[in-house]
């Protein structure tokens, strides 16, 4: 089976609510500007203030929900998928890759937008770059060259690096990621097996062997903010030398 064989699988059993995921009735997203894709992970308190600060924003936003924790329900969320299972984080790219704006989003459940108008400006942003494949994002990872992740400078969200100018990185960090929608379908196409590290995956994909391709712009300078994160991928024993493997694979 080639990979687009199964992209196109993965899609049809997501729409078909297989591997247990139960799917509610999508609503029109034809005015959203950009839909955000939300994971619940052992952090549902913080969710109600991360969707406060997405409706907020002066850009129209439409939500999706990856839920693989515990059941949640918010009005104003488009499309939930549940998960009887922990799956990770990359099967909202699956999700993002069904939305009907122009740009889509990640933001994960321990941080929230600082102020109404950041997405906005980060849209504008995003058009001012050459290639459509470059993503945005509040915080990313400039590669060393023998890739040792470990040995990355890292900028942005609580980095030493903070955003007070523009960087240009390898790795968008998947804490918050602001790309085109029609580039993530092109992409999602390549993809082999899923597995954790889905940021490093997509910049990669994105990025097809160009180095600090991505953008962290200051724009988000102090405007992406921390809830806490004791559940943490970052926290994991195993965490340098999975996303060290995923280097060496998705940038050499």
């Amino acid at each position: 089976m080639t990979s687009s064989d199964s992209f196109s699988r993965i899609l049809s059993k997501l729409t078909k609510g297989a591997f247990g995921f139960s799917q509610k009735k999508e609503k029109s997203h034809q005015k959203a500007e950009v839909t955000f894709v939300l994971l619940n992970w052992k952090r549902r308190a913080n969710l109600l203030k991360i969707i406060d600060s997405i409706k907020a924003q002066t850009v129209a936003t439409a939500i999706f929900l990856w839920n693989n924790g515990r059941y949640y329900k918010d009005s104003r969320i488009d499309w939930v998928v549940e998960s009887s299972k922990n799956r990770f984080c990359f099967p909202r790219w699956f999700m993002a890759s069904m939305a009907e704006s122009p740009y889509v989003a990640t933001l994960d459940d321990d941080f929230f937008l600082g102020d109404e108008t950041v997405i906005a400006e980060a849209i504008a942003y995003v058009k001012t770059l050459e290639d459509p494949f470059q993503i945005v994002g509040a915080s990313g990872a400039i590669l060393p060259p023998d890739l040792n992740y470990k040995q990355s400078t890292m900028c942005g969200l609580d980095s030493p690096g903070q955003l007070t100018r523009d960087w240009e990185v390898d790795i968008i960090k998947g804490q918050h990621m602001l790309l085109r929608r029609d580039s993530l379908v092109e992409r999602l196409r390549m993809v082999g097996p899923l597995s954790r590290g889905d940021d490093i995956i997509i910049s990669g994909l994105f990025a097809q062997g160009r180095r600090r391709f991505h953008r962290c712009p200051s724009l988000y300078h102090r405007r992406l903010l921390s809830l806490p994160d004791s559940h943490a991928m970052h926290r994991s024993p195993d965490h340098y030398q999975l996303r060290g493997g995923l280097v060496r694979k998705y940038f050499n």
